[in-house]
This record gives structure tokens, sequence and C-alpha cells, in this order.
């Protein structure tokens, strides 16, 4: 395994936590106990196709699954520390160091809070380990397609690379959609990074999610919290 983000060849999406661990600096005593329970709960192929998340899990053998998600435990409660909860901040700089060979700087904290929201059931502004679990498989996903409609690798992407990763993503989105997200995001070379292509999906999954829970049945008030959290 490869011990520096810096380094130029690709590193695997289960090494990253293993990178992000010989970075980190923890004061908490690691319960070795509860890492072992939670790296085993929740494996079942029906856990990855829960109704709450629309894009499917990262493709992972069976073997490598349980030591992703051994070590996504061992992540965080690294950094959740004694509360066993992390905020917006923790979750920034986790993500910040996870992607660093994907962003020029740090994780912005707008994509960070919209990721957070998507994921935090009771908005309390905090993860559980099971919130943060799942929301790390929807991550890898989109990073995944990310970097496949990248084609000159040069970590963004453009309207038409867009276009391809809402389909991919079996995203419905019309033209006048497609427009308004892409002048809404898009930089002054008139492309899209992977912080912002998150935040695009984080929102876009919460617009999803509102349609399907309340349909007609909104009052102003429903409306007005869900769009100013997500």
């Amino acid at each position: 395994m490869e011990s520096s983000m810096s380094q130029k060849t690709k590193i695997k999406e289960d090494d990253f936590i293993a990178v992000y661990l010989l970075k980190t600096n923890s004061d908490y005593e690691y319960d070795n106990d509860k890492a072992n329970f939670f790296a085993t709960s929740h494996l079942s192929s029906n856990y990855f196709s829960e109704e709450s998340f629309d894009s499917s899990a990262v493709k992972l053998n069976r073997e490598r699954e349980g030591c992703f998600i051994e070590k996504l435990g061992i992540l965080f409660y690294k950094t959740a520390g004694s509360d066993e909860l992390i905020d917006t901040f923790e979750l920034q700089n986790i993500l910040t160091i996870m992607f660093k060979e994907k962003i020029a700087e740090n994780f912005s904290l707008e994509t960070t809070r919209s990721i957070l929201a998507l994921a935090d059931s009771n908005q309390d502004g905090l993860l559980n380990y099971y919130e943060f679990k799942r929301l790390w498989f929807n991550i890898m996903e989109w990073k995944k397609c990310f970097e496949e409609s990248d084609i000159n690798q040069d970590k963004m992407i453009d309207k038409e690379e867009l276009k391809k990763v809402f389909d991919e993503l079996k995203i419905p989105v019309k033209n006048s959609t497609l427009n308004a997200i892409y002048f809404r995001y898009s930089n002054k070379q008139n492309l899209i990074s992977l912080d912002d292509f998150i935040q695009i999906l984080c929102k876009l999954t919460s617009v999803s999610r509102w349609t399907h829970e309340f349909k007609e049945n909104i009052t102003l008030d429903a409306f007005m919290k869900a769009l100013l959290y997500c």
C-alpha cells in the first residue's frame, strides 16, 4: 500500500482509509469489540439497496466488502471520538483527505453540508455510524461515475459529460434543468469539479426524495425546511 496521497499511482477505494489513518492523530482509544461488531453488521445484499438512497453501492466482492467496512468503522470511530458522532467539520476533514487526489483544495463546506444533510435522517447536524456508512457507498459510486466521465483526466467534467453521468445514474433531467445546473455550478472554464458534482447529486437526490415523500401533501413550512437543509 502506498503511504502518500501525493504519489501518482491510483489508490483503491479501500486503501483510502488506511492512508487516512496513517495521517490522522487521535487520543481516543479505539474499541476493537465495537469495531468487530460494526464490521460484520448489515453485510447482506439488501442493505445496499435501501429505499432511502437511489444509487447502488460500489460493487465489491465479498472479501473486499468485509475488509472495506471494517476499515470504515475504524475510520469513523477514530474521527468521531468519544461521542461516536461526526459533525460537518469532521466530515469535511475526512473528505478533504480522502479526495486529495481529485480536488486542488479543501472539500468545500457547502458541499460537505449537503452531503451530511443527505444522510442525516433526524436533522440534528450529526452522523452516527450507520448514517455515515450508508452515505459513504453513495459517495464512492458518484466518485466512480465522475472518474469514468472525466475522459481527459483533468479532474473536471463538461456539460455533455455531466449529462452522460445523469443517464448512467438514471436521473431524469430535462435540458432546461441541465442548463440551470450547469450555469449554477460550472467555473470560469465552463467545467464542473468533483466537489460541485457531488453537491449537485446530493441536491438532486434530496429533491427526488421530497417528491416521493410529500407528493401533494406538503406545507410551506415543510418545503422551506427541506429546501434550506439540503
